[in-house]
């Protein structure tokens, strides 16, 4: 029984660890202003993986400890407590199989105040654009073939990296055309 308390709080403690990391990592991302941020939107669910895994280990405890370890029936006040919880538990499955939707329009939000637009074309790979959103500090980036080469090569954190290096040289160059070709333009 205590392993498997161990395992249960140790599972929502590393999905709750992966949330953090992975809020932190799209909160550089912004902080830095890439080029190019690629957000994984069921990544958010995980937000809420320890509402279904307490609630069960609420439950299974209350049924363990009272039937398995005294031999004896759950008293009803731990029969209410094991009912509500289980309900929680079927909750917190829907919260961490559909809570993305209550996370990501924050998400959005934020990555449009720090400036980026998210591309309404297949930029990822089509199979990988129902649980990814592409956004861009430039939005003409969303139609450019090189990003779209690199990201369908390396749909992964290296790849979305080289994405971002790719669309940094690619405006440096630009920016340094325009200097030389018009030298006053930036007075």
């Amino acid at each position: 029984m205590l392993i498997m308390n161990v395992l249960f709080i140790g599972f929502a403690l590393v999905m709750w660890w992966s949330y953090q990391d992975y809020s932190a990592y799209l909160r550089n991302i912004v902080n830095l202003q890439k080029p190019l941020l690629v957000f994984h939107k069921q990544q958010s669910a995980l937000f809420f993986v320890w509402v279904p895994m307490m609630s069960a280990l609420i439950t299974i405890n209350i049924e363990v400890f009272y039937v398995r370890l005294m031999k004896k029936r759950v008293p009803p006040l731990m029969a209410k407590l094991q009912k509500v919880a289980t309900w929680v538990m079927f909750l917190g499955v829907a919260l961490a199989v559909f809570g993305n939707q209550l996370i990501n329009p924050a998400w959005s939000e934020t990555f449009k105040e720090a400036g980026y637009s998210r591309c309404n074309t297949v930029i990822v790979r089509a199979n990988k654009q129902f649980f990814n959103d592409a956004w861009v500090l430039e939005p003409a980036d969303c139609y450019d073939r090189g990003l779209k080469q690199i990201l369908h090569e390396d749909h992964g954190k290296r790849g979305f990296e080289k994405g971002a290096r790719y669309l940094e040289k690619k405006h440096e160059f630009l920016q340094s055309r325009e200097a030389v070709h018009n030298p006053g333009a930036g007075l």
